[in-house]
């Protein structure tokens, strides 16, 4: 458990990598981080957006390009037991225990509540791709219900979201997005990539069961998967071929 965690650790640390330079530094006029689906934390343009989970505050930070401090601005109570957060465009995105709820970022950080889809009681990563959120209900002990699937959930009107299809799946995790390309954590079933050319019906490409995958950042065409066997990365340059092309345990 405490190898997994300080995996995790290192995979949010991308939300910082993503919005630093070459030297180091935050980088000017930076856009959104990039950071696994399990994340509590997340950088949208000159905003850091942190949870307090379980029942607690949505919080955010002005970053200060200049000096790469953070200014604390603003926060907001959660009655939800709030999981991850996932930011995009001009839109925050918190997966909770019993559903997704969607909040408007494009003033900064003012936090203004827009909409929320509801599920039954289960843990809930979410990544976005409009106009389409997709969203892994999964089952186990912490997760309440023995449920083990992925929401498809139509966002054309932001404000009344609605499931779109819902996709049976073998205990899913953390998952990812990239163009055509939807990557899914399945725990100790490995991961599966599933072609979205048409993002209401995907298609599995490839299915990896070797490996153990709790979360994933996919970027520049190369995955970087964490799990029970450390740092894995494969490459989808080719996606009807992806390859392993490194690991560290």
């Amino acid at each position: 458990m405490k190898k997994t965690l300080n995996l995790l650790l290192i995979l949010c640390l991308g939300v910082w990598v993503a919005a630093c330079n070459e030297n180091g530094d935050i980088a000017p006029n930076s856009s959104t981080g990039i950071n696994g689906s399990m994340a509590q934390f997340a950088i949208s343009s000159d905003y850091l957006f942190m949870l307090n989970p379980p029942m607690g505050k949505l919080s955010s930070y002005t970053i200060h390009q200049d000096n790469g401090t953070l200014e604390f601005k603003k926060s907001k109570n959660i009655s939800r037991e709030m999981e991850t957060l996932f930011p995009t465009e001009d839109y925050l995105f918190i997966g909770t225990s019993t559903g997704v709820l969607i909040y408007d970022i494009s003033a900064g950080n003012h936090l203004n509540k827009i909409s929320e889809f509801d599920h039954i009681r289960s843990c809930d990563p979410v990544v976005v791709q409009f106009p389409y959120a997709y969203s892994t209900l999964r089952a186990g002990n912490a997760c309440w219900n023995e449920v083990n699937q992925l929401d498809i959930i139509n966002l054309e009107d932001i404000q009344r979201p609605t499931l779109v299809k819902t996709i049976p799946l073998e205990n899913p995790h953390g998952l990812g997005i990239d163009n055509d390309l939807l990557f899914i954590c399945e725990g100790n079933w490995g991961l599966k990539v599933f072609d979205i050319s048409d993002p209401i019906d995907p298609v599995l490409l490839q299915s990896f069961q070797d490996i153990h995958a709790f979360d994933l950042i996919p970027h520049n065409q190369t995955l970087v998967i964490i799990g029970n066997d450390g740092i894995v990365q494969y490459s989808y340059r080719d996606q009807q071929n992806i390859k392993l092309i490194s690991q560290i345990q």
